[in-house]
Formats: C-alpha cells, sequence, structure tokens
C-alpha cells in the first residue's frame, strides 16, 4: 500500500513523495481505525519531528486548520512513523494525551 504527500495541500500533485506502509504499519493502521485519507492527512499538516532513524509526524490540535477542526479533530494525537532511510511508514500510533511527550522520551530509540 503507497500514499502520497504533498506539503500542506493533499489534492496537489506537484512535488510528490511516496511512502508504502510496512506490513506492521497496515495493521497497527486497520487496529486504529485510520483510513489511507487520514494518514495523507497526518502527514501533510503534522509537525514533524526528527529522531534517530526515523521522522515522526505527529498532529497536534494547533496543526488542524480551523476549517478541518469540526471533522479531524479525531485524528488529534495520531503519529506517522516514517523510516529516515527509505520511504517506508514504519508503525503508526494515537495518544491524545501525552503523544508529543512520548516522543521525547523515543528520542533514544532507533528505528
Amino acid at each position: 500500500m503507497k500514499t502520497n504527500l504533498a506539503n500542506n495541500d493533499p489534492s496537489s500533485t506537484s512535488s510528490m513523495s511516496t511512502y508504502t506502509l510496512s506490513q506492521h504499519a497496515q495493521i497497527r493502521a486497520a487496529q486504529r481505525g485510520l483510513a489511507q485519507d487520514d494518514i495523507d492527512y497526518v502527514l501533510c499538516y503534522g509537525h514533524l519531528y526528527h529522531v534517530n532513524g526515523a521522522k515522526i509526524y505527529f498532529l497536534r490540535s494547533v496543526d488542524i486548520p480551523d476549517d478541518d477542526r469540526r471533522h479531524m479533530k479525531r485524528l488529534e494525537g495520531t503519529a506517522v512513523i516514517i523510516n529516515r532511510d527509505y520511504p517506508s511508514i514504519v508503525t503508526l500510533w494515537r495518544n491524545r494525551r501525552n503523544g508529543s511527550r512520548n516522543i521525547r522520551h523515543k528520542l533514544a530509540q532507533t528505528w
């Protein structure tokens, strides 16, 4: 499964990057009820953290545009972890309460 990402415009076709979901990420997406459009949204609007060997896109409340807030509030706290070396989504997780704090604790881990 592949996902396309355009910077802050999911409908844009310019400067697209393609990511492949690992089997683990596909399982986690299904467990968390995340559709392909949800993943694209987090990649588009989420705050980017660079962690050892990975990029983490984390969707904070302040990252959701006011126009989308009503429909996309459910994605708050969702993180998409991408391998930095090749375009592959490693896993997905969701934590509305302590998500950004957990990212700081993950800084020592290697993906």
